[in-house]
C-alpha cells in the first residue's frame, strides 16, 4: 500500500487548497514541525500538524482520530465545500479516494476510469485494514488509544481479530454442530429405519386385503354393466316415442304455416287492386282541386266587373258600358263549365271511394283469420324447438352411455396393489440403504468431534506464535529505547492473587527493579512511554505481517510526550533504525525543536492569519 498524494480543501485550519505529497519523502525519518505566526506565544503548537494526517484519517474512515465529523472538520468561515482527495496505490492499481462535506460524497476512481459512489466497507476492503488497525500500525495519533490503554478484554478483541482466531473458533463450532447435526441425523435415520421395517411389514397384510378387494370390485362392475344396458334399451324406446311426437307435430306446424300463407296471399291480392284504384282516385282529386282552384278566380272576376263603372278591370282603359256586360257574361259562362267540370269529378271520386272501401272491408277479416294461423303455428314451433331439444339431450346422454357401456374399466385395486407391492421393493431398499448410511455418518462424527478439540488446538498454537512474535518485535523495540535489560511479555490467561484465572490479554513487565514481571501500569512517564513505542511497533509488525500488507509510511504524532533528552534521542535511533530496516517514509509529528541529525528531513507548517501553509 504506497500512498502517494493528499488532496486538502478547507479541511480544518487548512483553508483552501492544499497538496501533501509523499512520494517526495524518501525512506528515513523527517520531522514534522513548523512556526505559529498567528500566535507566536504557542511556538510550534496549534500549526495544525496533526491536522494534516487527520485529513489523512478522514478521508480513509470519515472521521478524525478524534471521532470529529461533517461540520466539525470544515475550516472556520470558509466558503465553499470541504473536501479531500487521497491517492494510493494498492498491489498494481492506482486509486483515488475522494470525501466531502456538503455535499456528502465517498467517489473511488480506479486507475484512469470514472469516479464511482463508494460504500465505507468498500474503503475498508480496499486498505485492508479497519479504523482500529490503521490506527496501530500506520498513523499512531496522540489522541488515539494504544493498545496499552486497551482494557485486557479490548486488547484481546484486537489480538483475536488480527489473527482471525474466531475463524478457528468458528470452525471448531462449525465441527461440533456438524456432529450435532450429523447426531440428530443418525438418530432420524434410526427412526426411519425402525419405522421403514414396520411398513414393511404393514404393506404385506396392505395388499392381502387389498387384493381381496379386487374381488368385490369385479362382481360389483359386472352388475353394474347389466344395469347400464338395460338403462340404454329404455333410453331408445324414450327416443323413438319422442321422435315420432316431433314428426306429428312437424305436419302440424307445416299446416297451419300453409293456412297463414294462403290468408296473406288473399290480403295482398285485394292490397293490389286496392292499390290500382287508390291511383286514379287521387289523381281525380288533384284535378279537383286544381278545377276549384278556377272557380275561385272567376267568382273573383265577376265580382269585379260588378264593383266598376268605366275601366276594364283586366287592361285598365276605358270601355263601353256593353263592353263591360259582355265581358261579365264571358266569366259567367267559363265559370259554369268550371262547375260542370267538378260535379263530375265528385261523382267519379265517389264512385272510386265506394269501390276503395268494399276492398278494405274484405282485407279486415282476412288480417283477423291471418293472425290467428299465424299464432297457432307459433306455438307449435316452439313445441317444436323444445321438443327438438329435448331429444338432443337425450340422444347425447345416450351416445355417452353407449361409449361408457364399450369403455373396459380397469379395476383400481390393480394399480394400487402393484404400486403397494413396488413401495415394499423400495422399503427394502430404504433400509438397506439407511443401515449403510448410518455406519458413514457414524464414522464422520466421530471424525467431526474429534475436529472439534483439533480447531481449539490450532487456534491456541496460532496464538502461542503470534505472541511469541510479537514479544520479540516488542523487545528488540524496547532494547532500541534503551530499556535493554527490560523485558515485555504477553499472556492470553493468567492466574490472580486469589488464585482465579483472569482471561484477556495482559502484558507484563520484567525490570532491574521488580523481582517478578508486573503489570505495565505498574510504570510511568518515560519508562510508560517507551513500553507504549515498543508495544506499538510490534503490534505494527504483527498486524501487517498477519494482513500481508506493506505500507511506505508511518506517522507517530507527539510520541516524545514524558521523554528525557536521553529517551527522546533513544527514540530517534530507533525510529532511523527502523525506516531502514524496513524502508519506510517515517513523520514524527513533534512541537519540540529536536535537532538530530537522525532526521532525513523535515516538513514545516506555517500557520498565519490566512491558516496552515505546507512548505
Amino acid at each position: 500500500m504506497i500512498f502517494k498524494s493528499l488532496k486538502l480543501w478547507n479541511f480544518k485550519t487548512y483553508y483552501g487548497k492544499h497538496l501533501f505529497r509523499f512520494s517526495d519523502y524518501g525512506v528515513g525519518v523527517y520531522h514534522v514541525t513548523g512556526e505559529n505566526k498567528a500566535e507566536t506565544e504557542l511556538g510550534a503548537n496549534g500549526i495544525g500538524k496533526s491536522n494534516l494526517f487527520d485529513g489523512l484519517f478522514w478521508t480513509l474512515y470519515g472521521k478524525t482520530p478524534r471521532g470529529l465529523k461533517a461540520g466539525n472538520i470544515h475550516s472556520w468561515g470558509a466558503k465553499g465545500k470541504t473536501s479531500c482527495e487521497l491517492s494510493v496505490k494498492v498491489k498494481k492499481d492506482t486509486y483515488k479516494i475522494y470525501r466531502s462535506w456538503k455535499p456528502n460524497k465517498l467517489l473511488l476512481t480506479t486507475n484512469k476510469g470514472e469516479p464511482k459512489t463508494v460504500s465505507q466497507e468498500v474503503i475498508n476492503d480496499l486498505l485492508g485494514l479497519t479504523v482500529d488497525e490503521f490506527q496501530f500500525t500506520v498513523l499512531i495519533g496522540q489522541f488515539s488509544s494504544n493498545f496499552l490503554d486497551l482494557t485486557p478484554t479490548q486488547k484481546l478483541s484486537v489480538f483475536a481479530d488480527v489473527l482471525k482466531l474466531d475463524e478457528w473458533d468458528g470452525y471448531s463450532t462449525k465441527a461440533y454442530a456438524q456432529r450435532c447435526d450429523l447426531d440428530a441425523i443418525i438418530v432420524s435415520d434410526e427412526s426411519e429405519l425402525a419405522m421403514q421395517r414396520g411398513q414393511y411389514t404393514a404393506r404385506k397384510e396392505y395388499i392381502k386385503s387389498r387384493r381381496a378387494e379386487k374381488g368385490v370390485w369385479d362382481s360389483a362392475e359386472q352388475a353394474g354393466q347389466k344395469l347400464r344396458v338395460q338403462q340404454i334399451k329404455e333410453l331408445k324406446k324414450d327416443i323413438a316415442e319422442r321422435r315420432e311426437s316431433l314428426a306429428e307435430e312437424d305436419v302440424d306446424n307445416a299446416e297451419t304455416l300453409a293456412k297463414a300463407n294462403g290468408f296473406l296471399a288473399k290480403i295482398q291480392k285485394h292490397q293490389k287492386t286496392l292499390g290500382k284504384l287508390r291511383t286514379p282516385s287521387d289523381n281525380l282529386i288533384v284535378d279537383r282541386r286544381v278545377l276549384f282552384a278556377e272557380k275561385t278566380r272567376h267568382v273573383g272576376e265577376i265580382a269585379n266587373y260588378d264593383n266598376i263603372s268605366d275601366k276594364c278591370p283586366s287592361c285598365g282603359q276605358r270601355v263601353s258600358v256593353q263592353h263591360l256586360v259582355d265581358q261579365c257574361g264571358a266569366e259567367k259562362l267559363k265559370l259554369a263549365l268550371v262547375v260542370k267540370k267538378i260535379k263530375k269529378l265528385d261523382k267519379e271520386i265517389s264512385e272510386y271511394q265506394t269501390a276503395i272501401a268494399a276492398r278494405q272491408a274484405k282485407i279486415e277479416p282476412l288480417n283477423i283469420k291471418h293472425r290467428a294461423a299465424l299464432q297457432v303455428n307459433f306455438k307449435l314451433r316452439d313445441s317444436c324447438v323444445h321438443m327438438r331439444a329435448k331429444l338432443g339431450s337425450l340422444e347425447t346422454t345416450l351416445s355417452q352411455m353407449e361409449k361408457a357401456l364399450n369403455i373396459k374399466k380397469v379395476n383400481p385395486h390393480i394399480q394400487v396393489i402393484k404400486e403397494a407391492v413396488k413401495q415394499q421393493a423400495g422399503a427394502k431398499e430404504r433400509i438397506a440403504a439407511l443401515r449403510d448410511t448410518i455406519k458413514t455418518k457414524m464414522k464422520v462424527r466421530d471424525e467431526s468431534h474429534f475436529w472439534v478439540k483439533e480447531f481449539k488446538a490450532i487456534r491456541l498454537e496460532v496464538i502461542k506464535q503470534a505472541l511469541s512474535e510479537f514479544e520479540l518485535e516488542a523487545n528488540g523495540a524496547l532494547a532500541q529505547l534503551g530499556l535493554s535489560a527490560w523485558h515485555i511479555s504477553f499472556a492470553v490467561e493468567r492466574e490472580t492473587k486469589s488464585g482465579d484465572i483472569s482471561r484477556g490479554f495482559n502484558v507484563l513487565i520484567d525490570s532491574p527493579y521488580t523481582d517478578e514481571a508486573v503489570p505495565w501500569e505498574s510504570w510511568s512517564g518515560g519508562e510508560n512511554q517507551r513500553l507504549r513505542v515498543a508495544v506499538s511497533m510490534g503490534l505494527m509488525n504483527l498486524v501487517l505481517g498477519k494482513k500481508g500488507i506493506k505500507s511506505n509510511i508511518e506517522i507517530y504524532d507527539e510520541p516524545t510526550s514524558h521523554l528525557s533528552p536521553e529517551g527522546i534521542s533513544g527514540l530517534l535511533d530507533t525510529l532511523r533504525s527502523r525506516s531502514l530496516a524496513v524502508q519506510k517514509t517515517i513523520f514524527l509529528v513533534d512541537h519540540h525543536a529536536l535537532d538530530s541529525g537522525i532526521f532525513s528531513g523535515s516538513v514545516q507548517i506555517t500557520k498565519t492569519k490566512k491558516g496552515s501553509q505546507i512548505s
